[in-house]
């Protein structure tokens, strides 16, 4: 499908370094990091996109009735990082 474009949102953790929160589209507190993301990925459009998270370590709690904290309940939605760098740990 020639021009279309789909979303990106760029999810920076806390302890990412200061340029790159800035850059960033949405920053992490460090707690509960899983309703930011998950509000990122909610945010895209009808046709997905992608929700990138930046190197840093990321705090998903538990979300009642599912099998983990970050939820991707539509198609075409793609959770990227940046390798070993973005730590996601249980809080």
């Amino acid at each position: 499908m020639s021009g279309v474009r789909t979303a990106a949102v760029v999810v920076a953790a806390a302890d990412a370094p200061e340029a790159v929160k800035q850059a960033a589209d949405v920053v992490c507190a460090g707690q509960d990091d899983h309703l930011a993301i998950n509000a990122a990925i909610a945010g895209l459009p009808a046709n997905g996109g992608r929700v990138h998270l930046t190197g840093g370590s990321y705090a998903i709690g538990a979300v009642a009735g599912t099998f983990g904290g970050v939820i991707i309940d539509r198609s075409n939605v793609l959770l990227t990082g940046e390798g070993s760098a973005t730590r996601l740990r249980l809080q």
